[in-house]
């Protein structure tokens, strides 16, 4: 039984470490991170066009907030995205 993770990212305005953390989660293989959650918390620096570019990744799922709900409400809906799916 090999192990496996889901990472969670939750960004608002951090597009330069979003970038880091994504190169840095890509790279990692795909029987040990089986997806990876990025919360975008209704950024407005141009995280939502960055994002878009991986649209056709099968392993990265995208929520849009329409709001910034702060830290916990974007973990709470990392969480919960995850749970149902």
């Amino acid at each position: 039984m090999s192990n496996s993770v889901s990472a969670i990212i939750v960004t608002y305005n951090r597009l330069h470490e979003l970038r880091k953390s994504l190169t840095a989660l890509t790279n990692i293989p795909s029987n040990l991170l089986t997806s990876i959650i990025v919360i975008n918390n209704a950024s407005n620096d141009g995280t939502k066009d960055y994002l878009y570019g991986f649209s056709q990744n099968k392993r990265i799922k995208i929520i849009d907030l329409s709001e910034n709900t702060g830290g916990a409400g974007g973990f709470n809906a990392g969480i919960r995205y995850f749970y149902e799916k």
